[in-house]
C-alpha cells in the first residue's frame, strides 16, 4: 500500500471490485508455432491448454502488434514455445543454414520474452536443429541453451531428458494424455493416484498435480513450489532419447 492509502488495482490489497474482475479475465495462452502440418502435435497441444482454461492465441509478429500483445506482460498468461531455435535456419539442398531474416525473426521473439511477465514454457524437442553440421550445428546448440535460460519452465517429452535440462517430464500427446485417443494410453493407470497410495507429504517434494491438463493450470499460477509432473502411466521409449 502507497503513503496515500491507495492500494495498486489488482493487487493483494486492492479493492474487491478489482480483485473480482481481475479473477474473471480469462487467461490467455499465446503458442508458438500456432499451425504443423506434419501432424497434429500442435492441435493437441491447443486443446489440451483450451481444456486446461485457457483462451489460446498465436504468438507472431501479427499478435505483437496488435492490442492482444499486451497480454504478454500479464503474469497469469501462458507463452509455450515449440522448435523456436530453428526459426534462423533455412533449408539449402539437403542441410540447413543460417538465414538473415530468420536471425532476425528470432531476434525480435527473444527481446519480447526477455519483456514478457506471462510464464514462458519451452518445450525442448531437440538437442539440436535438425540437418544443421558443424559450427552451425553448434549455434543452434547454443540457441536451445539460450531459450532454456530466458524460460521460466521447460517441458520434455523424454524422461531421460528431464535431468539434463532442468526439466519437467509430460506425456507425448501424439502417444498418450490426448483428447479422445487412447493410442499408447495406460488402460489401468488411475489419472489421480489413490490417496492410500500417495507418499507421505513433505516440504521438499515437488508437487504432485496428475495429468497433463492439471500440469498447464499449474503453470499460470506461476508459484516456484508448483513443480508439475504427470501422472498418466509409465513413461514411453522417445526417439532421440537423452539416454541414448
Amino acid at each position: 500500500m502507497s503513503g496515500s492509502g491507495v492500494a495498486a488495482p489488482g493487487g493483494a490489497g486492492g479493492t474487491p471490485q478489482a480483485v473480482a474482475g481481475a479473477a474473471l479475465r480469462p487467461r490467455t495462452a499465446f503458442v508458438s508455432p500456432f499451425t504443423n502440418s506434419t501432424n497434429r502435435y500442435i492441435d493437441l497441444h491447443k486443446q489440451l491448454l483450451a481444456d486446461s482454461g485457457y483462451d489460446v492465441q498465436p504468438l507472431n509478429l501479427r499478435t505483437l502488434f496488435s492490442a492482444r500483445a499486451w497480454g504478454l506482460l500479464r503474469p497469469g498468461n501462458l507463452i509455450t514455445l515449440h522448435w523456436l531455435e530453428t526459426r534462423p535456419f533455412r533449408h539449402q539442398g539437403t542441410q540447413q543454414a543460417l538465414h538473415l531474416r530468420g536471425l532476425l525473426e528470432f531476434a525480435c521473439y527473444l527481446l519480447v520474452l526477455l519483456l514478457a511477465r506471462a510464464q514462458r514454457v519451452y518445450f525442448v524437442h531437440d538437442h539440436a536443429v535438425h540437418d544443421t553440421a558443424g559450427w552451425q550445428r553448434r549455434v543452434s546448440v547454443a540457441l536451445v541453451g539460450l531459450l532454456r535460460w530466458v524460460a521460466d519452465r521447460r517441458v520434455v517429452h523424454d524422461p531421460a531428458c528431464a535431468d539434463r535440462y532442468r526439466a519437467e517430464y509430460l506425456p507425448h500427446p501424439l502417444y498418450w494424455d490426448a483428447p479422445g485417443s487412447t493410442t499408447g494410453m495406460p488402460t489401468a493407470a488411475p489419472s489421480v493416484p489413490p490417496p492410500a497410495a500417495a507418499p507421505a507429504a513433505a516440504p521438499s517434494r515437488p508437487k504432485r498435480c496428475g495429468p497433463t491438463s492439471a500440469s498447464m493450470r499449474c503453470w499460470g499460477s506461476g508459484r516456484p513450489a508448483c513443480r508439475c509432473t504427470s501422472a498418466a502411466g509409465p513413461p514411453r521409449p522417445m526417439p532421440h532419447s537423452c539416454a541414448r
